[in-house]
């Protein structure tokens, strides 16, 4: 049996109708308690960041204008839930897979990323390419492994490409 949870964080289509769902609003969230549970997974999927960075002082309360002449907002970087996620060492899922939306050098970003990020697979498309992607019902993805190899999913629909990327998945995870 291949075991599903689905991790998630404020944006929710809807829940799946098999394995756990879990909630999480804020980005530590996802990586600590009770939420963090990928750990009982056999794949985790990760197919955007959440916020590369937070505001570094958080206030609970709104900030007035009166009295502010300027007002600067002091940023740090967010946990990597990806490269937490594919780093840990006894309850690391099977299979780790990240998702790269890239501009240019598409491949070669892609294979730094997964290097960086100590993930098996990334899937990277081309998001200056406005036929595909954002906005759109088609993408056209590469989805490369940590040993290099390239496999190229041409134009398509969403739907199909998630469909070819499911069984790929299974295929990897009953060898």
């Amino acid at each position: 049996n291949i075991f599903l949870l689905l991790q998630v964080g404020a944006i929710v289509a809807g829940k799946p109708d098999h394995g756990i769902f879990g909630y999480a609003e804020l980005t530590k969230c996802l990586t600590q308690g009770p939420h963090l549970g990928v750990h009982r997974g056999d794949v985790a999927v990760c197919t955007a960041a959440v916020s590369d960075f937070k505001v570094k002082n958080y206030n609970e309360e709104k900030i007035k204008k009166e009295g502010l002449e300027d007002f600067n907002l002091e940023l740090e970087k967010n946990i990597d839930i990806l490269s937490f996620i594919a780093s840990q060492n006894i309850n690391r899922p099977r299979l780790v897979i990240g998702f790269a939306a890239e501009t240019k050098n598409i491949i070669e970003n892609a294979q730094k990323k997964i290097q960086n990020k100590h993930c098996d697979w990334i899937v990277a498309n081309n998001v200056a390419d406005k036929s595909i992607g954002f906005n759109s019902d088609y993408n056209e993805i590469f989805l490369i492994s940590k040993n290099k190899e390239v496999e190229k999913f041409n134009k398509t629909t969403k739907s199909e490409i998630a469909k070819k990327l499911s069984n790929k998945i299974l295929h990897a995870l009953i060898q």
